[in-house]
Parts: C-alpha cells; structure tokens; sequence
C-alpha cells in the first residue's frame, strides 16, 4: 500500500502507473471499508445479545424459602 501512496507523489512514475496505482488504492480503501463495516454489524450483534442476556436475568424470580422470597 505504501509503495502506491509512494508513487503518487513521484514525479518519476509514468501516469499509466499512478492510475493504477490509484485503482488499488481504491480496491484497498473499499475493502477496508466493507471490513469495518462488517466489524461493526458484529459489534452490534453481540451488544444486543449481551443485552438480550441481561433481560433475561432481571426477569429470573429469586429464589424462595419456606414460601418467603430469601433476602440478599
């Protein structure tokens, strides 16, 4: 990736190879993209579950004894 960041700025690179240089650039930068967002997508997926798991538990009944709700 540096070696195309590279030779953008390098007067001595023909214009051929810094277009395609800026295509991979491209290629790299919505790759990327496409991976943060997936990241992301499951980042939000185990918080719901988390979330879905501590729903689950504030709802439980506390145990009882001898007909009584034990005390913590």
């Amino acid at each position: 990736m540096r070696g195309h960041k590279a030779a953008l700025s390098n007067p001595n690179v023909s214009e051929e190879a810094k277009e395609h240089s800026r295509q991979v650039l491209a290629e790299l930068e919505a790759k990327a993209a496409m991976k943060e967002q997936k990241r992301a997508v499951r980042r939000k997926s185990m918080s719901q579950e988390e979330g879905k798991g501590r729903e689950q538990v504030e709802h439980v009944e506390q145990p009882t004894v001898g007909g009584q709700e034990e005390s913590h």
